[in-house]
Protein backbone atom coordinates (compact mmCIF):
# COMPACT_ATOMS: atom_id res chain seq x y z
CA UNK A 1 0.00 0.00 0.00
CA UNK A 2 1.45 3.43 -0.87
CA UNK A 3 2.14 5.89 1.96
CA UNK A 4 -0.74 8.03 3.17
CA UNK A 5 -0.06 11.75 3.42
CA UNK A 6 -3.43 13.38 4.09
CA UNK A 7 -7.12 12.68 4.70
CA UNK A 8 -7.79 12.30 0.98
CA UNK A 9 -5.23 9.49 0.66
CA UNK A 10 -6.72 7.78 3.71
CA UNK A 11 -10.25 8.01 2.28
CA UNK A 12 -9.07 6.60 -1.06
CA UNK A 13 -7.28 3.73 0.69
CA UNK A 14 -10.41 2.86 2.67
CA UNK A 15 -12.55 2.92 -0.44
CA UNK A 16 -10.16 1.07 -2.76
CA UNK A 17 -8.44 -1.43 -0.41
CA UNK A 18 -10.04 -1.80 3.01
CA UNK A 19 -13.72 -1.94 2.03
CA UNK A 20 -13.21 -4.51 -0.78
CA UNK A 21 -11.19 -6.72 1.61
CA UNK A 22 -13.93 -6.57 4.26
CA UNK A 23 -16.56 -7.31 1.62
CA UNK A 24 -14.57 -10.35 0.47
CA UNK A 25 -14.41 -11.68 4.05
CA UNK A 26 -18.15 -11.19 4.41
CA UNK A 27 -18.91 -12.97 1.14
CA UNK A 28 -16.63 -15.95 2.01
CA UNK A 29 -17.03 -16.88 5.69
CA UNK A 30 -14.67 -19.84 5.45
CA UNK A 31 -11.75 -17.53 4.62
CA UNK A 32 -12.55 -15.34 7.62
CA UNK A 33 -12.69 -18.38 9.95
CA UNK A 34 -9.38 -19.67 8.62
CA UNK A 35 -7.69 -16.31 9.27
CA UNK A 36 -9.10 -16.21 12.80
CA UNK A 37 -7.84 -19.73 13.56
CA UNK A 38 -4.40 -18.79 12.26
CA UNK A 39 -4.11 -15.84 14.63
CA UNK A 40 -5.50 -17.82 17.57
CA UNK A 41 -3.07 -20.71 17.13
CA UNK A 42 0.13 -18.69 16.63
CA UNK A 43 2.03 -17.64 19.75
CA UNK A 44 2.81 -13.92 20.10
CA UNK A 45 6.38 -12.86 19.33
CA UNK A 46 8.71 -12.78 22.32
CA UNK A 47 8.90 -9.40 24.07
CA UNK A 48 12.34 -7.90 24.03
CA UNK A 49 13.07 -5.17 26.52
CA UNK A 50 15.12 -2.34 25.10
CA UNK A 51 17.34 -2.41 28.18
CA UNK A 52 17.80 -6.19 28.22
CA UNK A 53 18.18 -7.06 24.53
CA UNK A 54 19.79 -3.93 23.10
CA UNK A 55 23.22 -5.58 23.20
CA UNK A 56 24.49 -9.09 22.98
CA UNK A 57 25.07 -11.05 26.16
CA UNK A 58 28.82 -10.58 25.99
CA UNK A 59 28.54 -6.83 25.34
CA UNK A 60 25.91 -6.49 28.05
CA UNK A 61 28.16 -8.09 30.65
CA UNK A 62 31.02 -5.83 29.60
CA UNK A 63 28.73 -2.78 29.71
CA UNK A 64 27.19 -3.44 33.14
CA UNK A 65 30.49 -4.04 34.94
CA UNK A 66 31.53 -1.42 37.54
CA UNK A 67 33.92 1.35 36.53
CA UNK A 68 37.61 0.85 37.10
CA UNK A 69 39.93 3.35 38.76
CA UNK A 70 41.17 4.53 35.36
CA UNK A 71 37.59 5.14 34.24
CA UNK A 72 36.48 6.96 37.39
CA UNK A 73 39.11 9.68 37.06
CA UNK A 74 37.77 10.96 33.67
CA UNK A 75 34.25 10.84 35.09
CA UNK A 76 35.27 13.19 37.92
CA UNK A 77 36.95 15.55 35.46
CA UNK A 78 33.86 15.57 33.22
CA UNK A 79 31.67 16.64 36.15
CA UNK A 80 33.44 19.96 36.62
CA UNK A 81 31.15 21.92 34.32
CA UNK A 82 27.83 20.52 35.67
CA UNK A 83 29.02 21.25 39.23
CA UNK A 84 29.47 25.00 38.60
CA UNK A 85 26.93 27.36 40.13
CA UNK A 86 26.69 29.34 36.90
CA UNK A 87 25.72 26.18 34.98
CA UNK A 88 22.90 25.34 37.35
CA UNK A 89 21.73 28.96 37.50
CA UNK A 90 21.62 29.30 33.71
CA UNK A 91 19.49 26.14 33.46
CA UNK A 92 16.98 27.21 36.11
CA UNK A 93 16.92 30.82 34.85
CA UNK A 94 15.97 29.65 31.36
CA UNK A 95 12.99 27.70 32.72
CA UNK A 96 11.95 30.47 35.12
CA UNK A 97 12.14 33.14 32.42
CA UNK A 98 9.79 31.10 30.25
CA UNK A 99 7.35 30.83 33.17
CA UNK A 100 7.45 34.61 33.70
CA UNK A 101 6.90 35.20 30.01
CA UNK A 102 3.90 32.86 29.93
CA UNK A 103 2.44 34.56 33.01
CA UNK A 104 2.83 38.04 31.49
CA UNK A 105 1.51 36.99 28.07
CA UNK A 106 -1.98 36.24 29.44
CA UNK A 107 -2.04 38.89 32.18
CA UNK A 108 -5.01 41.24 32.43
CA UNK A 109 -2.83 44.24 33.33
CA UNK A 110 -1.64 46.00 30.14
CA UNK A 111 1.37 47.44 31.97
CA UNK A 112 2.63 43.93 32.79
CA UNK A 113 2.19 42.81 29.19
CA UNK A 114 3.93 45.92 27.84
CA UNK A 115 7.00 45.53 30.06
CA UNK A 116 7.46 41.74 30.03
CA UNK A 117 5.77 40.42 26.89
CA UNK A 118 5.35 43.19 24.30
CA UNK A 119 4.10 42.73 20.79
CA UNK A 120 6.92 43.35 18.36
CA UNK A 121 10.44 42.24 17.65
CA UNK A 122 14.04 43.36 17.82
CA UNK A 123 14.83 45.83 20.60
CA UNK A 124 11.41 45.47 22.24
CA UNK A 125 11.90 41.75 22.80
CA UNK A 126 15.51 42.23 23.94
CA UNK A 127 14.50 44.77 26.62
CA UNK A 128 11.58 42.59 27.74
CA UNK A 129 13.94 39.60 28.16
CA UNK A 130 16.20 41.70 30.36
CA UNK A 131 13.25 42.57 32.62
CA UNK A 132 12.18 38.91 32.75
CA UNK A 133 15.76 38.00 33.71
CA UNK A 134 15.61 40.36 36.71
CA UNK A 135 12.33 38.81 37.89
CA UNK A 136 13.64 35.27 37.29
CA UNK A 137 16.74 36.05 39.32
CA UNK A 138 14.50 37.30 42.16
CA UNK A 139 12.49 34.05 42.18
CA UNK A 140 15.57 31.79 41.97
CA UNK A 141 17.24 33.75 44.76
CA UNK A 142 14.29 33.17 47.11
CA UNK A 143 14.23 29.45 46.28
CA UNK A 144 18.00 28.99 46.74
CA UNK A 145 17.95 30.94 50.00
CA UNK A 146 15.49 28.36 51.37
CA UNK A 147 17.93 25.64 50.31
CA UNK A 148 20.87 27.49 51.89
CA UNK A 149 22.96 27.58 48.71
CA UNK A 150 22.58 31.23 47.69
CA UNK A 151 25.78 33.27 47.74
CA UNK A 152 25.24 36.89 48.90
CA UNK A 153 28.11 37.97 46.65
CA UNK A 154 26.08 37.18 43.56
CA UNK A 155 24.74 40.38 42.10
CA UNK A 156 22.29 41.00 39.31
CA UNK A 157 23.73 39.59 36.08
CA UNK A 158 24.22 42.22 33.41
CA UNK A 159 23.57 41.25 29.80
CA UNK A 160 26.25 41.63 27.19
CA UNK A 161 26.20 41.25 23.43
CA UNK A 162 28.79 40.53 20.81
CA UNK A 163 28.22 43.87 19.08
CA UNK A 164 25.53 42.60 16.73
CA UNK A 165 21.87 43.58 16.70
CA UNK A 166 20.74 40.11 17.73
CA UNK A 167 18.17 40.12 20.58
CA UNK A 168 19.87 37.07 22.11
CA UNK A 169 20.63 37.78 25.79
CA UNK A 170 23.49 36.22 27.72
CA UNK A 171 24.24 37.22 31.30
CA UNK A 172 27.60 37.82 32.88
CA UNK A 173 27.61 34.96 35.40
CA UNK A 174 30.97 33.46 34.50
CA UNK A 175 32.61 34.13 37.88
CA UNK A 176 29.88 32.74 40.13
CA UNK A 177 30.94 30.17 42.74
CA UNK A 178 29.12 28.40 45.52
CA UNK A 179 29.12 30.10 48.90
CA UNK A 180 31.33 27.43 50.46
CA UNK A 181 33.90 27.52 47.65
CA UNK A 182 36.67 29.83 48.85
CA UNK A 183 38.81 29.37 45.72
CA UNK A 184 36.67 30.48 42.77
CA UNK A 185 38.38 30.18 39.44
CA UNK A 186 40.73 27.39 40.60
CA UNK A 187 38.24 24.69 39.76
CA UNK A 188 39.60 24.15 36.27
CA UNK A 189 43.17 24.01 37.51
CA UNK A 190 42.72 21.15 39.99
CA UNK A 191 43.34 17.69 38.60
CA UNK A 192 41.81 15.96 41.61
CA UNK A 193 38.92 18.14 42.64
CA UNK A 194 37.89 16.80 46.02
CA UNK A 195 34.06 17.13 45.90
CA UNK A 196 33.79 15.52 42.48
CA UNK A 197 36.31 12.79 43.26
CA UNK A 198 34.53 11.89 46.49
CA UNK A 199 31.13 11.82 44.72
CA UNK A 200 32.45 9.39 42.10
CA UNK A 201 34.26 7.25 44.70
CA UNK A 202 30.98 6.79 46.59
CA UNK A 203 29.67 4.96 43.52
CA UNK A 204 32.60 2.56 43.41
CA UNK A 205 31.57 -1.04 42.76
CA UNK A 206 28.08 -0.19 41.42
CA UNK A 207 26.95 -1.93 38.26
CA UNK A 208 24.88 -0.11 35.65
CA UNK A 209 21.38 0.64 36.97
CA UNK A 210 22.39 0.34 40.65
CA UNK A 211 22.46 3.32 42.96
CA UNK A 212 23.78 4.17 46.40
CA UNK A 213 21.28 5.41 49.00
CA UNK A 214 21.47 9.13 49.75
CA UNK A 215 21.32 10.45 53.28
CA UNK A 216 18.28 12.77 53.62
CA UNK A 217 19.17 16.45 53.76
CA UNK A 218 16.53 19.19 53.77
CA UNK A 219 18.78 22.23 53.39
CA UNK A 220 22.10 23.73 54.37
CA UNK A 221 22.38 25.68 57.58
CA UNK A 222 24.49 28.75 58.17
CA UNK A 223 26.81 26.72 60.42
CA UNK A 224 27.45 23.99 57.82
CA UNK A 225 31.09 23.23 57.10
CA UNK A 226 32.66 23.30 53.67
CA UNK A 227 32.66 19.50 53.35
CA UNK A 228 29.00 19.33 54.37
CA UNK A 229 28.08 21.97 51.79
CA UNK A 230 30.01 20.12 49.08
CA UNK A 231 28.38 16.82 50.00
CA UNK A 232 24.94 18.46 49.85
CA UNK A 233 25.55 19.75 46.30
CA UNK A 234 26.96 16.45 44.98
CA UNK A 235 24.10 14.42 46.50
CA UNK A 236 21.34 16.36 44.75
CA UNK A 237 19.26 14.54 42.09
CA UNK A 238 20.37 16.84 39.28
CA UNK A 239 24.04 16.13 40.04
CA UNK A 240 23.56 12.37 40.48
CA UNK A 241 21.73 12.13 37.14
CA UNK A 242 24.64 13.90 35.43
CA UNK A 243 27.08 11.45 37.02
CA UNK A 244 25.14 8.45 35.71
CA UNK A 245 24.98 10.00 32.23
CA UNK A 246 28.76 10.45 32.15
CA UNK A 247 29.33 6.91 33.48
CA UNK A 248 27.11 5.52 30.74
CA UNK A 249 29.18 7.28 28.06
CA UNK A 250 32.37 5.81 29.57
CA UNK A 251 30.84 2.30 29.58
CA UNK A 252 29.94 2.63 25.90
CA UNK A 253 33.62 3.12 25.12
CA UNK A 254 34.19 -0.49 26.21
CA UNK A 255 32.35 -1.65 23.10
CA UNK A 256 34.65 -1.45 20.09
CA UNK A 257 31.99 -1.52 17.38
CA UNK A 258 30.32 1.88 17.00
CA UNK A 259 27.28 0.21 15.47
CA UNK A 260 26.82 -1.87 18.62
CA UNK A 261 27.22 1.29 20.70
CA UNK A 262 24.32 2.86 18.84
CA UNK A 263 22.19 -0.25 19.37
CA UNK A 264 22.45 0.24 23.13
CA UNK A 265 19.09 1.48 24.42
CA UNK A 266 19.97 1.76 28.09
CA UNK A 267 17.62 4.39 29.44
CA UNK A 268 18.78 5.93 32.71
CA UNK A 269 15.59 7.92 33.19
CA UNK A 270 13.57 4.71 32.86
CA UNK A 271 15.70 3.16 35.60
CA UNK A 272 14.92 6.13 37.84
CA UNK A 273 11.22 5.71 37.12
CA UNK A 274 11.37 1.99 37.91
CA UNK A 275 12.91 2.56 41.33
CA UNK A 276 10.60 5.55 42.10
CA UNK A 277 13.19 8.33 42.10
CA UNK A 278 11.87 10.18 39.05
CA UNK A 279 9.24 12.92 39.40
CA UNK A 280 6.88 13.96 36.62
CA UNK A 281 7.68 17.65 37.00
CA UNK A 282 11.25 16.87 35.91
CA UNK A 283 10.10 16.05 32.37
CA UNK A 284 10.52 19.71 31.38
CA UNK A 285 13.65 20.41 29.36
CA UNK A 286 15.78 23.52 28.96
CA UNK A 287 18.97 24.03 26.99
CA UNK A 288 18.61 20.45 25.74
CA UNK A 289 18.58 18.84 29.21
CA UNK A 290 16.03 17.70 31.76
CA UNK A 291 15.52 20.15 34.60
CA UNK A 292 15.90 17.82 37.58
CA UNK A 293 15.14 19.26 41.01
CA UNK A 294 16.97 19.57 44.30
CA UNK A 295 15.11 17.08 46.52
CA UNK A 296 14.59 13.31 46.54
CA UNK A 297 11.20 11.81 47.26
CA UNK A 298 12.18 10.69 50.77
CA UNK A 299 13.31 14.21 51.68
CA UNK A 300 11.24 17.25 52.58
CA UNK A 301 9.40 18.84 49.66
CA UNK A 302 11.53 20.98 47.42
CA UNK A 303 10.81 24.72 47.41
CA UNK A 304 8.36 25.15 44.60
CA UNK A 305 8.57 28.06 42.15
CA UNK A 306 6.63 31.11 43.25
CA UNK A 307 3.01 31.12 42.12
CA UNK A 308 2.55 34.31 40.07
CA UNK A 309 -1.16 33.81 39.34
CA UNK A 310 -2.18 36.07 42.24
CA UNK A 311 0.18 38.93 41.31
CA UNK A 312 -1.83 41.73 39.68
CA UNK A 313 0.79 44.50 39.36
CA UNK A 314 4.54 44.82 39.12
CA UNK A 315 4.66 45.96 42.74
CA UNK A 316 3.22 42.60 43.79
CA UNK A 317 6.48 40.87 42.82
CA UNK A 318 8.14 42.35 45.94
CA UNK A 319 11.50 43.07 44.33
CA UNK A 320 14.35 44.19 46.54
CA UNK A 321 15.66 47.78 46.20
CA UNK A 322 18.65 46.66 44.14
CA UNK A 323 16.42 44.57 41.89
CA UNK A 324 14.00 47.49 41.52
CA UNK A 325 16.86 49.77 40.49
CA UNK A 326 18.07 47.23 37.94
CA UNK A 327 14.53 46.82 36.61
CA UNK A 328 13.92 50.56 36.26
CA UNK A 329 17.35 51.14 34.72
CA UNK A 330 16.31 49.15 31.67
CA UNK A 331 15.17 51.76 29.09
CA UNK A 332 11.80 51.71 27.45
CA UNK A 333 11.60 50.56 23.88
CA UNK A 334 11.21 53.31 21.25
CA UNK A 335 7.70 53.72 19.85
CA UNK A 336 6.86 51.62 16.86
CA UNK A 337 7.11 53.79 13.71
CA UNK A 338 3.99 54.03 11.57
CA UNK A 339 3.87 51.73 8.58
CA UNK A 340 5.49 53.23 5.52
CA UNK A 341 3.36 53.85 2.48
CA UNK A 342 4.36 51.87 -0.60
CA UNK A 343 6.89 53.71 -2.73
CA UNK A 344 5.57 54.99 -6.08
CA UNK A 345 6.57 53.30 -9.27
CA UNK A 346 9.70 54.90 -10.68
CA UNK A 347 8.94 55.43 -14.37
CA UNK A 348 12.37 56.86 -15.17
CA UNK A 349 14.19 53.58 -14.58
CA UNK A 350 13.99 50.80 -17.10
CA UNK A 351 13.01 47.67 -15.14
CA UNK A 352 14.37 44.20 -15.78
CA UNK A 353 11.53 42.34 -14.13
CA UNK A 354 8.73 41.58 -16.65
CA UNK A 355 6.04 42.15 -14.04
CA UNK A 356 7.51 45.53 -13.06
CA UNK A 357 7.78 46.48 -16.74
CA UNK A 358 4.11 45.63 -17.24
CA UNK A 359 3.11 47.78 -14.25
CA UNK A 360 5.23 50.66 -15.59
CA UNK A 361 3.55 50.47 -18.99
CA UNK A 362 0.13 50.49 -17.35
CA UNK A 363 1.13 53.60 -15.39
CA UNK A 364 2.31 55.31 -18.57
CA UNK A 365 -1.00 54.60 -20.26
CA UNK A 366 -2.88 55.96 -17.25
CA UNK A 367 -0.85 59.19 -17.25
CA UNK A 368 -1.36 59.64 -20.99
CA UNK A 369 -5.13 59.21 -20.59
CA UNK A 370 -5.17 61.76 -17.76
CA UNK A 371 -3.21 64.25 -19.88
CA UNK A 372 -5.59 63.81 -22.84
CA UNK A 373 -8.62 64.31 -20.60
CA UNK A 374 -7.11 67.47 -19.10
CA UNK A 375 -6.38 68.87 -22.57
CA UNK A 376 -9.95 68.21 -23.68
CA UNK A 377 -11.37 70.00 -20.65
CA UNK A 378 -9.09 73.00 -21.25
CA UNK A 379 -10.19 73.20 -24.91
CA UNK A 380 -13.87 73.14 -23.95
CA UNK A 381 -13.38 75.92 -21.38
CA UNK A 382 -11.38 78.25 -23.69
CA UNK A 383 -13.30 77.99 -26.99
CA UNK A 384 -16.71 79.07 -25.74
CA UNK A 385 -19.47 79.13 -28.38
CA UNK A 386 -17.91 78.12 -31.66
CA UNK A 387 -14.52 79.75 -30.97
CA UNK A 388 -11.91 77.54 -32.60
CA UNK A 389 -9.08 80.04 -32.51
CA UNK A 390 -7.73 78.84 -29.18
CA UNK A 391 -7.50 75.14 -30.09
CA UNK A 392 -3.93 73.80 -29.86
CA UNK A 393 -2.32 74.04 -33.27
CA UNK A 394 0.07 71.38 -34.55
CA UNK A 395 3.67 72.47 -34.68
CA UNK A 396 6.95 71.06 -35.79
CA UNK A 397 7.85 69.48 -32.44
CA UNK A 398 4.57 67.60 -32.10
CA UNK A 399 3.22 66.86 -35.57
CA UNK A 400 -0.36 65.76 -35.83
CA UNK A 401 -1.35 67.56 -32.63
CA UNK A 402 0.13 64.97 -30.22
CA UNK A 403 0.43 66.02 -26.60
CA UNK A 404 3.92 66.45 -25.13
CA UNK A 405 5.08 63.57 -22.93
CA UNK A 406 4.20 63.65 -19.25
CA UNK A 407 7.05 65.07 -17.12
CA UNK A 408 7.15 61.91 -14.96
CA UNK A 409 7.68 59.70 -18.03
CA UNK A 410 11.23 58.98 -19.21
CA UNK A 411 12.28 61.52 -21.86
CA UNK A 412 13.54 60.14 -25.20
CA UNK A 413 17.18 60.61 -26.04
CA UNK A 414 17.78 63.73 -28.21
CA UNK A 415 18.58 63.07 -31.87
CA UNK A 416 20.76 65.06 -34.25
CA UNK A 417 17.75 66.60 -36.00
CA UNK A 418 16.18 67.70 -32.72
CA UNK A 419 19.44 69.32 -31.59
CA UNK A 420 19.69 71.17 -34.94
CA UNK A 421 16.14 72.45 -34.55
CA UNK A 422 16.86 73.75 -31.09
CA UNK A 423 19.98 75.57 -32.34
CA UNK A 424 18.06 77.39 -35.18
CA UNK A 425 16.26 80.66 -34.32
CA UNK A 426 12.53 80.25 -33.92
CA UNK A 427 10.53 81.27 -37.08
CA UNK A 428 8.31 84.33 -36.99
CA UNK A 429 4.78 83.25 -36.49
CA UNK A 430 2.02 84.95 -38.56
CA UNK A 431 -0.47 87.02 -36.61
CA UNK A 432 -3.19 84.87 -35.29
CA UNK A 433 -6.79 85.86 -36.16
CA UNK A 434 -8.68 87.81 -33.57
CA UNK A 435 -11.25 86.14 -31.49
CA UNK A 436 -14.92 86.70 -32.20
CA UNK A 437 -15.37 88.95 -29.19
CA UNK A 438 -12.39 91.12 -30.25
CA UNK A 439 -13.78 91.50 -33.79
CA UNK A 440 -17.17 92.64 -32.45
CA UNK A 441 -15.47 95.23 -30.21
CA UNK A 442 -13.43 96.67 -33.13
CA UNK A 443 -16.51 96.97 -35.37
CA UNK A 444 -18.41 98.85 -32.68
CA UNK A 445 -15.52 101.29 -32.25
CA UNK A 446 -15.62 102.32 -35.99
CA UNK A 447 -19.34 103.39 -35.94
CA UNK A 448 -20.20 107.09 -35.07
CA UNK A 449 -21.74 107.68 -31.73
CA UNK A 450 -25.51 108.01 -31.63
CA UNK A 451 -26.94 111.56 -31.12
CA UNK A 452 -27.80 112.46 -27.61
CA UNK A 453 -31.53 112.97 -27.17
CA UNK A 454 -32.47 116.04 -25.15
CA UNK A 455 -33.91 115.28 -21.83
CA UNK A 456 -37.32 116.88 -21.21
CA UNK A 457 -37.41 119.41 -18.43
CA UNK A 458 -39.75 119.02 -15.61
CA UNK A 459 -42.70 121.42 -15.62
CA UNK A 460 -45.02 122.63 -12.96
CA UNK A 461 -48.72 122.29 -13.24
CA UNK A 462 -49.20 126.07 -13.38
CA UNK A 463 -46.89 126.74 -16.42
CA UNK A 464 -47.69 123.59 -18.41
CA UNK A 465 -49.76 125.42 -21.06
CA UNK A 466 -47.28 128.26 -21.58
CA UNK A 467 -44.33 125.89 -21.94
CA UNK A 468 -46.03 123.76 -24.62
CA UNK A 469 -46.86 126.91 -26.68
CA UNK A 470 -43.28 128.07 -26.66
CA UNK A 471 -42.10 124.64 -27.78
CA UNK A 472 -44.56 124.65 -30.69
CA UNK A 473 -43.32 128.05 -31.87
CA UNK A 474 -39.71 126.96 -31.69
CA UNK A 475 -40.47 123.82 -33.68
CA UNK A 476 -42.17 125.86 -36.43
CA UNK A 477 -39.12 128.10 -36.73
CA UNK A 478 -36.80 125.14 -37.05
CA UNK A 479 -38.90 123.54 -39.77
CA UNK A 480 -38.97 126.73 -41.76
CA UNK A 481 -35.19 127.11 -41.56
CA UNK A 482 -34.70 123.54 -42.76
CA UNK A 483 -36.98 124.15 -45.77
CA UNK A 484 -35.03 127.26 -46.73
CA UNK A 485 -31.76 125.44 -46.41
CA UNK A 486 -32.89 122.58 -48.65
CA UNK A 487 -34.20 124.99 -51.21
CA UNK A 488 -30.95 126.93 -51.34
CA UNK A 489 -28.92 123.75 -51.65
CA UNK A 490 -30.98 122.51 -54.58
CA UNK A 491 -30.74 125.88 -56.39
CA UNK A 492 -27.01 126.65 -55.83
CA UNK A 493 -24.97 123.57 -55.05
CA UNK A 494 -21.52 125.37 -55.01
CA UNK A 495 -22.69 127.78 -52.46
CA UNK A 496 -23.96 124.99 -50.33
CA UNK A 497 -20.58 123.35 -50.47
CA UNK A 498 -18.83 126.54 -49.49
CA UNK A 499 -21.22 127.16 -46.74
CA UNK A 500 -20.66 123.64 -45.50
CA UNK A 501 -16.95 124.01 -45.69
Amino acid sequence: MPPLYDAMDLANALRDDALPALQALEDRPHLRERDLRRFEDDDPPPYESSTEYGLSQEDRAMFDAPLTEAERQPVASSMQYPYLAETRYALEESVQRERVNSWARCHSNPEVRRLLCPIGSGEKISLAERRCAVISRHIIKRRWQKLGVWNPKWGIPEPFTDGSSSPYRKDRIGGWAWQHDDTPGALWDKKDFDPLRRAVELRQGLRFGEHAPVQPRSHLTASASKSQAEAFITSRPWFQLSVEMVERSKRLLRIDDWGRQRRDNSNIIQNWKDRGDWQDKWNATALGRHVVGWKWRHESPSPEPDDLSGVQTMAGLELTPSETDAFEKIPNAPPTPPPRSPSPIDLTEVPTNPFTRMMQNMRRAQLAAEAAAAAGEAADDGNGDGDVANLPQPDDEHPGGDQPPHPSLPQPAPTRASRRKKAMPPPEEPPRPLRRSARIAALAARQPPAPVKPQPTRQTRGGKGQQSAKQAATADKNRSKQKELRASESGNPRRSVGVDG
